[in-house]
């Protein structure tokens, strides 16, 4: 990042750099965000790491606002996940695939205590189970598939435009159905309406902030209701299809990535609006004068004379760009 001098270094939950890389970034200024997409309650590691971001990007609201700035986090913004609508889409499926993949119920995710409760509940329909850490030991093990293995991100798609009815239930580790405590929306929701495919999910009020209940997505709020929604729209396909169009339509008018990835820009320039202008993005960066004099001998003589004659305009330079580095990208541009 030093060499290549970027406006700005974003960071997922996912691949979270060391304090002293952050450190460092600063030190060089280069701008640092954080896009902490995990629910706080279970990943308390941004206690440590928030106030070393320049910016702080969250999925919750409330509570964790507060406790980011009580650690001293700065420009924390609540930004929600999405959807990608060339990876997350409809697909056209095989037969094989289709019996692969397909069946009335289905649920891609981690086996959570709740999610280990409520399912029990849902063994008389024809239901399959995708993803990682449900017990071996549980009547659910004979609905897992391919034996609990983790199910890479192209073939959760399948599944999502397999199945009837896509169950999407938040996960909790303490609650036996729906969790009281959920004040996120899970990227599940989001992917599985951009497949234009139809899901049944637990209600919580942020679901509003985002869909039309019951037009563009359909809620429960207990294991009753969900068996009494999903006998009721698997016997009512053209319903389910209706939905899961209008749902598509959503996601993709207000919340792709490419949404989110505005609202951060925006976010971002209202507090340092020098970052978006202070240079050009495409023009080039010379990381080693040594070695592009070697690359290109022509150049020596050139610079050479340049800086001999002190014509070097200094308010031409970046910042940490020498002089000599100045007149290699000129000349090289």
């Amino acid at each position: 990042c030093a060499e290549v001098r970027p406006d700005m270094v974003l960071c997922l939950a996912q691949a979270p750099l060391s304090l002293a890389g952050i450190d460092r970034l600063r030190d060089v200024g280069i701008i640092s965000a954080f896009w902490f997409v995990e629910d706080y309650r279970f990943m308390p590691y941004w206690q440590q790491y928030a106030p070393a971001y320049d910016f702080y990007f969250v999925i919750q609201q409330g509570n964790f606002i507060s406790e980011l700035q009580k650690v001293g986090a700065r420009n924390i913004a609540y930004l929600p996940v999405g959807a990608d609508p060339e990876i997350h889409r409809p697909v056209v499926l095989t037969q094989e695939e289709k019996t692969r993949y397909g069946s009335d119920l289905s649920f891609v995710g981690a086996g959570y205590y709740n999610r280990q409760q409520m399912f029990c509940g849902l063994l008389d329909f024809d239901f399959k189970i995708w993803g990682t850490e449900w017990d071996k030991k549980s009547i659910l093990w004979q609905r897992v598939q391919r034996n609990g293995e983790r199910i890479e991100t192209d073939e959760m798609v399948k599944i999502f435009n397999a199945s009837k009815i896509n169950i999407n239930l938040h996960s909790s580790a303490f609650h036996e159905g729906i969790s009281p405590d959920c004040d996120f929306i899970n990227p599940r929701t989001f992917e599985i309406a951009s497949c234009a495919a139809f899901q049944l999910i637990d209600y919580h009020p942020q679901i509003e902030e985002f869909f039309d209940i019951g037009k563009e997505i359909v809620c429960f709020t207990s294991l009753e209701e969900l068996r009494d929604k999903a006998t009721f729209y698997l016997k009512h396909p053209a319903a389910c299809t209706a939905i899961a169009q209008a749902g598509q339509m959503r996601i993709h008018s207000k919340h792709t990535y490419v949404h989110r990835m505005k609202t951060m820009c925006e976010c971002i320039y209202e507090q340092r609006p020098e970052i978006f202008t202070k240079k050009n993005s495409g023009s080039l960066f010379i990381r080693d004068v040594e070695a592009f004099c070697a690359e290109h001998p022509e150049v020596r003589p050139l610079l050479e004379e340049v800086s001999s004659k002190g014509s070097v305009s200094y308010t031409h330079l970046r910042a940490h760009e020498t002089p000599e580095h100045l007149v290699c990208r000129l000349l090289l541009e």
